[in-house]
């Protein structure tokens, strides 16, 4: 069974942009690059937000606990 895993081919595409001007390449390379990094930084931007909020959340509800506690309403 392990040995059929190991020896499984690969499936590789092979992309030929040399009937391309390099520039042009390099140009879109660029902006695709460009792109990607931008979606990731959109992506990031919420999970900091997600993040944000939750330290809000969580820390607000400790602090009721805490106050709840030393009112003496909960144990």
């Amino acid at each position: 069974m392990w040995f059929a895993a190991v020896t499984q081919t690969v499936k590789v595409v092979d992309v030929d942009l040399s009937a391309y001007p390099r520039w042009l390449v390099v140009a879109v390379g660029t902006l695709v690059l460009a792109f990607v990094l931008w979606v990731m930084m959109k992506l990031l931007k919420w999970t900091l937000w997600l993040v944000v909020f939750a330290v809000l959340v969580g820390g607000f509800t400790w602090a009721a606990w805490l106050g709840l506690q030393a009112l003496g309403w909960v144990k």
